[in-house]
């Protein structure tokens, strides 16, 4: 697991790593919705 110096001598510096931090490691985990095992093609919602 990778460490960050995360400099908190400004909040709003502070709250701006961590959040470029986080959406970086989120977009690289490349999660996707799994594949439905039923064909729900024929499903009529009414």
């Amino acid at each position: 697991a990778p460490w960050y110096v995360v400099p908190a001598n400004k909040k709003w510096y502070r709250d701006l790593v961590i959040s470029t931090v986080l959406v970086d490691t989120l977009k690289n985990l490349d999660m996707r919705y799994p594949a439905p095992k039923d064909d729900l093609s024929k499903v009529v919602i009414e």
